[in-house]
């Protein structure tokens, strides 16, 4: 997941559309490595529920000028939690990379 501020609130973030955009092309490139597909938005969207506390929400708050501030939850799906499995490790960089470079 591509995770977009705010966690606190439904209220979305003063340029919620180009983090729309950004997330939606970073989860474009990620998938074209190893066909991995990400799902991108806020942490309200996402989770469906408040998650307050996030170190993307106090960086967006206290410099709002900041260009970006997301959240990338990397792989995998619920399987092996934080504990990713060595040789899922290089494949992961890789897409975050390509994403990185969106």
């Amino acid at each position: 997941m591509f995770v977009l501020p705010w966690g606190y609130t439904w209220d979305h973030i003063p340029d919620y559309d180009r983090y729309m955009e950004v997330a939606k092309n970073g989860a474009a490139a990620l998938e074209a490595v190893n066909g991995t597909k990400y799902v991108w938005g806020s942490v309200q969207e996402m989770l469906i529920h408040s998650a307050s506390g996030s170190s993307f929400d106090w960086v967006l708050g206290k410099f709002p000028n900041t260009r970006l501030a997301l959240c990338a939850e990397l792989r995998d799906a619920g399987k092996y939690g934080f504990l990713l499995p060595a040789h899922e490790i290089l494949p992961t960089g890789e897409e975050l990379v390509a994403a990185l470079n969106v």
